[in-house]
């Protein structure tokens, strides 16, 4: 996917009744013409990308500082607010816990009822690299409501329940190395040193399928730094939000005091516009 701007010729002004129109390819002088499929439609392809950006993200080195971390963003996508997700955890040095919830807000919540809340815990490799020992999830789509635990010994995972099952997903023995959305989430979703951001590359295991996120070399732009990643399923089905098997996206962050570099926002293209996680 590309990241060409959206133009105002297109959606009007950020939140104007001509972007929400034009996003659903409804006339603005028409409300009676609002076609519910397409409302539902469109949040059933926005909670896709939100889900399968933000919850298999790349992972930052851990602070060092033993401090609770809490962190709201919205859900946008032309314009419109969509959802919102709320990140909670502590790092404790050598072990953390954290803590994701995902719920649809604004208009799609009319027309779609999507929910993730997952937590995890694990350790601090001496490296600063996050070391998952348990993962819990419980995530409502389209098609299913679905339980997830998975259980890990020295980075592999030994125990993986998915209820119901999937058709096919990958051997659990296999996936040694990789790390749970959630625990990944964390590690991303929180200030860390602008000199160590992005230039990463990791493999994220859910129990259903793993998946790969590379961030590139940060570029400086004003007052940000701006990260180029990509998405790539390896193994397992296609997401009940998400069936791409790849994608591109982009994480700006904000410079902050003390050599800090603060996540502001994820964007990436989708079919209805662009689809941005935005920091409150």
């Amino acid at each position: 996917m590309s990241f060409l701007p959206l133009t105002q010729a297109s959606f009007g002004p950020p939140g104007s009744c001509l972007e929400v129109s034009g996003a659903f390819g409804i006339h603005q002088d028409h409300p009676s013409g609002v076609n519910h499929m397409l409302y539902a439609r469109f949040a059933q392809k926005f909670a896709g990308v939100s889900l399968a950006t933000v919850l298999s993200v790349p992972l930052l080195p851990p602070l060092v500082a033993a401090e609770p971390y809490e962190a709201v963003f919205d859900f946008k996508i032309a314009g419109i607010r969509a959802g919102e997700i709320a990140m909670s955890g502590r790092d404790e040095g050598r072990s953390y816990e954290a803590n994701a919830e995902v719920r649809t807000a604004g208009v799609v919540s009319i027309f779609a009822d999507f929910f993730y809340d997952g937590t995890a815990k694990g350790g601090v490799a001496a490296n600063g690299r996050v070391v998952p020992d348990s993962f819990v999830a419980s995530s409502k789509s389209p098609r299913d409501r679905r339980e997830t635990r998975i259980e890990w010994e020295q980075g592999t995972p030994v125990f993986v329940s998915v209820e119901p099952p999937r058709s096919s997903s990958p051997e659990p023995s296999k996936q040694s190395g990789t790390v749970d959305p959630v625990s990944a989430s964390f590690a991303l979703l929180r200030d860390g040193p602008s000199d160590e951001i992005c230039r990463n590359s990791v493999d994220v295991f859910d129990g259903s399928r793993r998946s790969r996120i590379t961030l590139g070399t940060p570029q400086t732009d004003g007052e940000n730094l701006v990260c180029n990643g990509s998405y790539e399923r390896l193994e397992g089905e296609g997401n009940s939000f998400n069936t791409s098997s790849s994608y591109s996206f982009r994480v700006v962050y904000r410079k902050a005091g003390a050599g800090e570099a603060r996540l502001e926002r994820i964007e990436t293209r989708t079919d209805y516009g662009m689809a941005a996680l935005v920091r409150k």
